[in-house]
């Protein structure tokens, strides 16, 4: 089985909905006919359900957890009405196709009521499982003092949190080259994930799965460099007990894009195959390939039948709600 645990589906009657709000929500069509969902976050190919698991079925992915990437960007408590209906839809899918799509709640963090009220609302009564979150909510880290009632409700839940990258802070500068995807989405994943270690959120909320996506970023990469500042403390970094590194290597990575051998080689060794899920970042790279060269590179990296299963399925059974 196949779980693929970073899939983006865009419901085409939100576009209706969301021009209400944002007159940059619309349908746009490429010139190979392919329809495209534009809204403030970027824009996204749109397929019917019935479409997209054709796809799926191609792809050999059993099971799609979706989510849209970036409404934290963008949206605020303010939308919530809108907040609602992307997670009624999404819900909606996941109960039409119960054995084929899962769904990721998206909430209004910078109003801690309001998203922990939808959040229970989403898991409670939608049976949503998850939560999907951006990088950073409208510009602010997540580790700001006044998020920390909202994780203590996703810690007293147990529950897991996939963390897609947003534009970053200080994306001006990566207007050109599409940088700000190319370069500034894992790092903004890495400084997400390593503010939050720093902060001492995994000793205040050790129950919270947080699930970093393209492999994490730079973080196998840079996982001595970050213990070096610990250990040069003589290991008594405030709020932390261990270094760095132990924190990360509870963490769950995705594998989208992750399909450049020596990249994906970093991150099995850094954390193994207990802490690796299967993702394809679908449908984006349909051109290009994400999915068949992230499950050849899978293929291809000499694991063992259980290590495989652990990272196309195991894990992400573990982890949905």
């Amino acid at each position: 089985m196949k779980i693929d645990l970073h899939h983006h589906f865009f419901p085409a009657q939100l576009i209706g909905e969301g021009r209400k709000l944002y007159p940059a929500w619309r349908i746009s069509e490429d010139d190979q006919g392919k329809k495209w969902a534009a809204y403030p976050s970027g824009s996204i190919p749109l397929s019917s359900p019935e479409e997209r698991l054709a796809e799926m079925d191609e792809l050999g992915i059993d099971v799609a957890v979706v989510a849209i990437p970036g409404i934290n960007n963008f949206l605020t408590a303010k939308d919530l009405g809108l907040f609602r209906q992307v997670n009624d839809c999404l819900a909606e899918l996941a109960g039409k196709y119960p054995q084929r799509f899962k769904s990721l709640a998206m909430v209004p963090v910078d109003d801690v009521d309001a998203a922990v009220n939808e959040l229970g609302r989403a898991l409670d009564e939608k049976g949503m499982a998850g939560l999907a979150l951006g990088s950073n909510i409208l510009g602010q880290p997540l580790d700001s003092p006044q998020f920390l009632p909202f994780f203590a409700e996703v810690n007293r839940r147990r529950l897991t949190i996939v963390l897609h990258p947003g534009e970053p802070v200080g994306a001006e500068v990566m207007r050109q080259h599409n940088l700000t995807t190319l370069i500034g989405f894992p790092f903004e994943t890495s400084l997400a994930a390593t503010r939050l270690v720093l902060s001492g959120y995994f000793e205040r909320f050790p129950d919270i799965k947080l699930v970093l996506p393209h492999l994490g970023g730079a973080i196998p990469y840079l996982l001595e460099r970050v213990d070096y500042h610990y250990l040069e403390l003589g290991g008594s970094y405030p709020g932390l007990s261990q270094p760095p590194s132990q924190y990360f290597k509870k963490f769950y990575y995705d594998t989208a894009i992750g399909y450049h051998m020596p990249a994906l080689r970093c991150a099995y060794q850094s954390v193994g195959a207990g802490q690796l899920v299967f993702g394809t970042d679908h449908p984006f790279g349909v051109v290009t390939g994400f999915a068949p060269k992230t499950i050849a590179s899978l293929d291809e990296l000499g694991l063992t039948p259980a290590e495989q299963e652990q990272i196309y399925s195991r894990n992400a059974l573990r982890l949905l709600n």
